[in-house]
């Protein structure tokens, strides 16, 4: 049974309110005051794909679960603040040699920022950005192919939780909550209209699935829609994470050809507790699968997740081709027939990802007439043994031709 997991943090600060967002954004932890001051009691009901943990008498333990964290959801953050974080996100992203990002899910009003940003020249990473769901999408009307540095042509759609608060959508009840198949944030009726209005409208949809229930279901709404649409050219619907798969799915990326976008670092960072939410017999035939993927004609862009993980693409090319983390660990990796090649991986994180923001013709690979983004690194990281990988350091970062970064 649940205990009071707020207690210690309404002990620190009894008179203000505080909220914590656990690191994948899928849950929060808040303080009795934060609590108090939104009205939450033992009577308040969860909204339809979140959770309220409780313990045995009823009382909230602090802890909100995916669409249940809007009931103490803290106030928004300054535009000030907004500005001032694009700043440090694109130093961070300069320093550890990424020359493009995806923004997986922005409002309007950061969209807004982003188009500032670009037209007066100030954006010093390229990015590809997901409005943040269908009304959203609906506001924007139209996608955006944009200018050199910006492209607002997607929309971000979540069809379930994480592994992690046990809110990743199951087809069998997780191994240690018997019970409990987790949560579908949104309704399979949802992402299918989503997709309908992004392919009338000539948007690209990522739909958030880690479990094998939520992949199933999206994968199911764009088979819908595509049969819907045939005159639909060229719509590279991606499912973000893929995660847990159920067998007779794995084909069915490379049938519809739905972009798998993974994250390599999630395996070694997942994969020591996974087991225990899923048992051992599920997480070999479908957790982490990139091989099973590539074997069955799926294209996969490897990022990072930043910030649920750092944004490093060494760390993430290291966690792909060894599935160890970053110190190492297990000897010979996690399920290691299931790992990329070092050619395989930087594909999938170069070429591949710029396919994923249908940007191949431009980026991706170092050739005449694309544009000059490039990274220098310290090391070869073709042909290091795997043990020097983690020591490999940007040296200098190049955007458009312009040296924008260089290692002090």
């Amino acid at each position: 049974m649940h205990t009071n997991r707020h207690a210690a943090l309404t002990a620190l600060s009894p008179d203000n309110p505080v909220v914590l967002e656990r690191a994948d954004g899928h849950a929060v932890l808040a303080n009795a005051k934060a609590m108090a001051s939104k009205g939450v009691t033992r009577e308040t009901k969860a909204p339809a794909g979140g959770e309220i943990i409780r313990t045995s008498t009823g009382e909230a333990t602090g802890v909100f679960v995916d669409n249940a964290e809007g009931l103490v959801e803290p106030p928004e953050r300054s535009p000030d603040d907004v500005r001032r974080a694009l700043e440090l996100a694109m130093d961070e992203c300069l320093a550890k040699g990424v020359t493009s990002l995806t923004d997986a899910g922005a409002g309007t009003d950061v969209i807004a920022l982003y188009r500032e940003r670009a037209a007066a020249g100030a954006l010093r990473t390229r990015l590809y950005v997901m409005a943040a769901g269908l009304p959203t999408m609906r506001a924007l009307g139209r996608p955006d192919p944009g200018q050199r540095m910006l492209a607002v042509r997607a929309v971000k759609v979540y069809a379930d939780g994480a592994l992690g608060s046990r809110g990743a959508a199951l087809l069998e009840a997780y191994a240690d909550d018997p019970g409990n198949v987790g949560l579908l944030v949104t309704p399979p009726e949802g992402i299918l209209e989503a997709a309908r209005f992004a392919l009338a409208h000539g948007f690209q949809v990522g739909t958030h699935a880690i479990g094998d229930r939520a992949n199933r279901i999206v994968l199911d709404a764009y088979e819908t829609a595509f049969r819907e649409s045939p005159a639909a050219k060229d719509p590279r619907f991606r499912i973000e994470h893929a995660q847990i798969l159920d067998a007779a799915d794995i084909p069915r990326f490379g049938k519809l050809g739905v972009l798998a976008a993974m994250q390599g670092i999630h395996c070694s960072s997942d994969r020591p507790w996974a087991p225990k939410r899923l048992g051992d017999a599920r997480v070999a035939e479908g957790g982490y699968v990139w091989r099973k993927l590539l074997d069955a004609g799926a294209r996969i862009l490897n990022g990072t997740d930043a910030p649920v993980e750092d944004v490093s693409p060494i760390r993430n090319f290291h966690a792909t081709v060894t599935r160890q983390d970053a110190s190492g660990q297990p000897p010979g990796g996690f399920d290691p027939d299931q790992k990329l090649t070092r050619a395989e991986a930087l594909r999938t994180m170069t070429l591949d990802g710029a396919y994923g923001s249908f940007a191949e013709a431009e980026k991706g690979s170092i050739e005449v007439g694309k544009l000059a983004d490039l990274v220098v690194l310290s090391q070869d990281i073709l042909a290091v043994p795997d043990d020097a990988l983690m020591r490999t350091e940007v040296v200098a970062t190049i955007v458009d031709g312009k040296l924008l970064y260089e290692k002090p």
